[in-house]
């Protein structure tokens, strides 16, 4: 740790970076209980244009957090699943969620899957 702190880098700014846009972590919370089609998700995020769902998501394939799958067929299927560092990374969220929940955020406001 301390060499990391004399050489610059850090590794909790890469994590903020990472999820530093708008929709990242709504996406892999989403994403946590596995596989969905883009039209899945945009159903669950209501308020996400397909441009900004389709740039969330190539940020997190680029990242290694996402995976797309292609099943064949007539059309294909396209899916989006979190990769083994996604699915790492989602403990993280949780914890997220339940210091928010433990200091008094509004309930209201908590993330909900609505399937």
């Amino acid at each position: 740790m301390d060499m990391l702190r004399r050489s610059g880098e850090c590794p909790i700014t890469y994590v903020v970076e990472l999820l530093s846009r708008k929709w990242t972590p709504m996406v892999i919370y989403y994403l946590m209980e596995g596989r969905l089609r883009f039209s899945e998700l945009q159903s669950f995020i209501r308020d996400i244009s397909p441009k900004m769902l389709s740039d969330t998501l190539d940020h997190l394939i680029r990242h290694g957090m996402v995976v797309r799958l292609v099943e064949d067929g007539k059309p294909p299927r396209v899916y989006y699943s979190l990769t083994e560092k996604g699915r790492d990374f989602s403990r993280v969220l949780r914890e997220m969620e339940e210091w928010a929940i433990k200091w008094g955020v509004n309930k209201s406001i908590k993330m909900k899957r609505d399937k």
